[in-house]
């Protein structure tokens, strides 16, 4: 009797430990990490084998990880990192990155966006199809979640949602001027009611309370340069079916910058000290942002060829204008 008692108390500490540690993040060096009970960064569950950075990530129902590698679907084998091909998705410009987003329902749909054409797509995992959804009329510079049966898309400035049952589109969540953009976001899901949405900009880790409005800023870390956040359990939300109420958003204090696409490329992504620009275009200036928006530098009539070496680690945003033309691609200072 004591040994059953035992095992069953070990059983019960073993099963807690798991249920805490709900919200995986992929880095910049291709890992992905739980972020535990406490709320760090920890536990590196696997080192994905890619020439590409994985964008994002997402977690179906039978704990399957997917990601976004170099404008594909690809299942992650958690024994050993290596990748397998699920579906390549429409291009429409190879220069840039089309898609940042990954996310997964209750019915082994895995849904992405297309950050160019602005099309939602479905892939459905169990009869391998893919299907247009929507056009909508934003991009995402990172990921998205589920949330009362609605897909939640950061943009540059506010969370949008988009219902999966109706088609609704609106504005539920308005940034305070402290966040310039959000790349990760995911849902720690315990009812229809009861939700826990944690996002990040790759360094500063909120709590976001979607119900009143309400941000916290719970973590800042340099040691992983977060791409994107999954939950395994946020699938379960798009069994929910709530109609969110739409909110109008004031300019945030922080510049924010609308561009019209160039064709542009910037390579190594991460770097460490020359970020080489490939492009058609003659360039007028350059501008680098940190996460929270701040300049960096500014440079006039810039070469091909950018050295960095002087910014800090961390995650940057590269603004290219050209006469009346411009274009934002992000990249990683290592």
């Amino acid at each position: 009797m004591k040994n059953i008692t035992s095992s069953l108390f070990f059983l019960l500490i073993f099963v807690v430990e798991i249920s805490a540690q709900n919200i995986f993040a992929s880095t910049a060096y291709n890992e992905i990490v739980t972020l535990d009970e406490n709320d760090v960064l920890s536990e590196l569950i696997v080192e994905v084998t890619s020439d590409f950075a994985i964008l994002d990530i997402a977690i179906s129902p039978n704990n399957k990880y997917y990601g976004i590698i170099a404008d594909e679907i690809v299942e992650i084998n958690l024994n050993d990192g290596s990748v397998n091909s699920v579906i390549n998705l429409p291009v429409f410009n190879p220069a840039q990155d089309n898609y940042t987003s990954l996310v997964c329902s209750n019915n082994y749909e895995l849904y992405t966006l297309n950050n160019l054409s602005k099309i939602l797509y479905r892939y459905d995992i169990l009869s391998d199809t893919l299907i247009n959804v929507a056009a909508l009329s934003i991009s995402t510079p990172g990921d998205m979640t589920l949330y009362k049966g609605n897909l939640i898309i950061p943009t540059g400035e506010d969370l949008k949602a988009f219902n999966i049952e109706s088609n609704s589109f609106k504005t539920i969540f308005c940034y305070p001027p402290e966040i310039y953009s959000l790349l990760g976001i995911a849902n720690d899901f315990i009812s229809c009611d009861e939700n826990r949405i944690v996002a990040t900009d790759s360094e500063r880790y909120w709590e976001i309370d979607l119900e009143t409005g309400s941000i916290n800023l719970f973590m800042t870390t340099t040691e992983y340069i977060t791409y994107g956040l999954a939950s395994n359990n946020e699938y379960s939300a798009s069994n929910c079916n709530v109609e969110l109420e739409d909110i109008d958003c004031t300019i945030s204090s922080i510049q924010k910058l609308e561009t019209k696409p160039i064709n542009i490329s910037i390579a190594p992504n991460p770097v460490k000290g020359t970020l080489t620009i490939t492009t058609n275009f003659q360039l007028d200036k350059i501008d680098i942002y940190n996460v929270n928006g701040k300049l960096k530098h500014t440079i006039l009539n810039p070469s091909k060829e950018i050295d960095i070496t002087l910014l800090e680690k961390g995650f940057y945003y590269l603004l290219c204008y050209s006469e009346n033309e411009s274009a934002s691609l992000k990249f990683v200072k290592q």
